[in-house]
Order: C-alpha cells, then structure tokens, then sequence
C-alpha cells in the first residue's frame, strides 16, 4: 500500500523522534558512566591523599603515652625535633635524635598494609572468591616453615642478632652482623613460600587433570595453611615446656603475631621494599587485566586473555610481595582479607580502581594500628592491634553503608 505524503512524513517525524530519544539515553547511560568513573576515581585519590597525611601526622605527633613525662609540652617539643632533624635530613646536616629509625619504623606498616591489602584484591579478583586472601595458597605458612627451619637449624645467636629495644643498641648490633646474618632468614622465609605455593600449584594440576582447577587450589592452601599453623603452635608449646632457649619460641612466637622489631634501620627498610614496590607496580599496571579475569576464564579467553598465564604471573608477583612482608614482618592475616572488602564500599568493583583503592586503604588500616601499638608503648603485638582497628573500620563500613540501602545483611 502506497503511503501518501502526508503518512509519509508524519511516519518520518515518528522515526526521527524515536532515534532523538535513543540517542538521549544512550548518551545519558554514556555520561552516568563516566560520572561513576570521575567519582570512583576520585575516592581512590583521597584515599592515597588520606594515607599520605595520616604518614605525616604519624611521623610528627606519635608519642608513647606510657612514659612518665609525656604531656602536651612533651608533644609539642617532640614535634619541634622531628622537624629540625627532618629539615636537617634533607639538607645532609648533623642529627641530633634518631630521626632514621623512627620514620623506617612507620614506613614499614604502610608499606606492608599496601602490599597486604593489594595481594588480598588480587587474589580474590583471581578466584573469584570474597574470601581469599594472601594466605590462600599457604604463602604464609610456607614463609613461616622456613622461618621455623631456620631458627632451629641454622641461626647465629649470638649477642649481635638478639632484639634491643634502642636505636643506639640497635646500630651496634646491625655493624657486629654480616650481610649473611642479617638477611639469610628472610632467603628461608621467601624458599618456605614459594615450595608451598608451588606445592599447592601441582596438587591442584593433579586434582584437575592437567590443567589447574581454582577450588582445588584454594582448598588445598587454606587445609595447607591450618596445619602448619597448627604443627607450629605445637612446638612452641612443647619447646616452652621442655624449657628451649627463650630467644629461639620468642623470636618465632613473634614471627606468628606479626612485629616489625627487625626493620631497624634505613638500608633494611631499602632491601624490604625493593621486592614490595617493584611487583606492587606491576600488579596495578596489570589491574585492568583482572577486570577480564573476573568475568570467567571462558569469557576471559573469548576476550584473548591467556588466563593460565596472566593468573601465574599474578600468583608469582603476590608470593614476592607477600613472601617479602612475612619475612621482615611475620604473619599478619587481617588486612589481606578484609581490606579489599573495605575497598568495595568506596569505590565499587571495578579492579581499575579497586586495587589501588585497596593498596591505600591497607596502608591506611596498618599504620592507624602501628601508631595504636606504638602509643601504648610496645604492649601485646602488631596483629592484634591490626584485627582491634580492623574490626571496628569493618564495623563503621557496614552500618554506614546499611543505613545508604547498599547492604542487604540484617
């Protein structure tokens, strides 16, 4: 039937009008995602913002309240020092405090949060499983076996490698050891985690027939990870009972509750970070890769995503950097975990901006409970005060977001 020319154009207002109206929404679908990009992008720039000046603030005001002069004329004076010696610092000229041990000792907890908590997002991006952790795989585990083997086996105690608590014993005692005393431990720490990752690797190789099956691999570290963990509180058990040398289950019981007692001076601080910043770099380069691994290998591979590759790359850089923290730090297992979680609320689940979100946040979590832990001079351990601030962080996150209709948990 022949439309006359007035159907004609009325039918082609209709069509015009239509297309006006697609376009307009496609465009505001277009925009409202760019909005939600600028927005979550924003959140992850002040949290590195809010990390940096919690640093600050750390280095500057820290005081232990348990000594009998503190008081605000205190705090201002040590305020006054930090400064100078700072400024001082800069300019190359003479120290009059050990302004170098105490700024390693607060760059150390960010350091660790970040790589902790970076690790966490990427594994649980790996998986595809909320609950996974740095501890998944039995890195930690495996870290603190070499710990174990070295301690009993193969350590120098001598009165050069026992823990002081001042920065001058602790100069003496880092010149009285060789390169070999100082570091052969953590060479331990980091072989312990790679045999048990790559343990852990085959059997998963073997369970799935060749190729790596992910349930296996989580079930076979996490079963991994609480028997060595469970073997290790038995001997210490035993060699406190039958009276061990007190040096030998303190300096492993430490290595279990997490301390930064042997990050010490700026050149161990260097060696620590090396292997932390490096893949560190690396995993957030590669940040947009675990958005295509999040949808499922198949998908992933339809993409042209080598997914066995891309997951073995990122499982070698995040043993380096969890390997590196529990051998200068022991086994601190909170921020790994709950961290990422923290992360989701602020920025959504786009790994473009939730890993260095989680990287910020984890430095932001650690150092809050390194400066808890130093202000109440030294008492319990790191992991302690770690799972105290992380607790109640989780706490505010969950109500704040319950109360916004994001949560759906009673």
């Amino acid at each position: 039937m022949k439309l006359t020319e007035k159907q004609e154009k009325q039918l082609n207002e209709r069509i015009r009008l239509n297309m006006d109206i697609q376009e307009t929404e496609l465009f505001g679908v277009q925009e409202n995602s760019r909005m939600k990009l600028r927005r979550e992008g924003r959140r992850a720039a002040l949290l590195g913002a809010a990390m940096l000046l919690l640093y600050v603030l750390a280095v500057l005001f820290t005081n232990d309240v348990t000594v009998n002069t503190f008081g605000l004329s205190r705090v201002f004076e040590q305020l006054r020092q930090r400064t100078n010696d700072i400024v001082d610092l800069i300019l190359g000229n003479t120290l009059s405090t050990g302004i170098h041990f105490f700024i390693t000792q607060f760059t150390a907890p960010l350091l660790v949060g970040m790589a902790l908590a970076a690790s966490g997002a990427c594994y649980q991006g790996l998986f595809h499983n909320p609950m996974a952790s740095p501890t998944t795989l039995g890195i930690t585990s495996g870290g603190m076996v070499g710990a174990a083997v070295y301690q009993l086996f193969f350590s120098n105690l001598s009165a050069a490698t026992l823990v002081v608590n001042s920065y001058a014993g602790l100069s003496v005692a880092a010149a009285e050891m060789s390169i070999l005393d100082r570091y052969v431990q953590q060479f331990f720490v980091m072989a312990g985690c790679f045999i048990v990752v790559l343990f852990v690797m085959l059997l998963a190789k073997i369970a799935g027939k060749g190729k790596i099956d992910t349930v296996a691999l989580l079930l076979g570290g996490t079963v991994f990870t609480t028997t060595i963990n469970s073997i290790l509180s038995l001997a210490l058990y035993i060699m406190t009972l039958t009276g061990y040398s007190s040096t030998l289950t303190d300096s492993i019981r430490g290595m279990l509750a997490g301390q930064f007692g042997s990050i010490s001076s700026p050149t161990t601080l260097l060696v620590m970070s090396i292997p932390i910043v490096i893949p560190l770099i690396i995993l957030l380069c590669m940040s947009n890769r675990l958005n295509v691994i999040a949808f499922g290998e198949e998908e992933a591979t339809a993409m042209g995503v080598n997914v066995g590759w891309e997951r073995l790359v990122m499982i070698i850089l995040t043993t380096i950097i969890t390997g590196t923290t529990v051998a200068f730090c022991g086994q601190i297992s909170f921020v790994g975990l709950m961290v990422p979680q923290f992360a989701r609320f602020v920025v959504g689940t786009d790994y473009k901006y939730l890993l260095p979100a989680s990287t910020f946040l984890g430095g932001v979590i650690m150092l809050l409970a390194y400066v808890l832990y130093y202000t109440l001079g030294f008492a319990f351990s790191v992991g302690t005060y770690v799972n105290a601030v992380g607790s109640v962080v989780f706490l505010i996150f969950m109500i704040h977001y319950r109360r916004k209709g994001h949560a759906d948990w009673t």
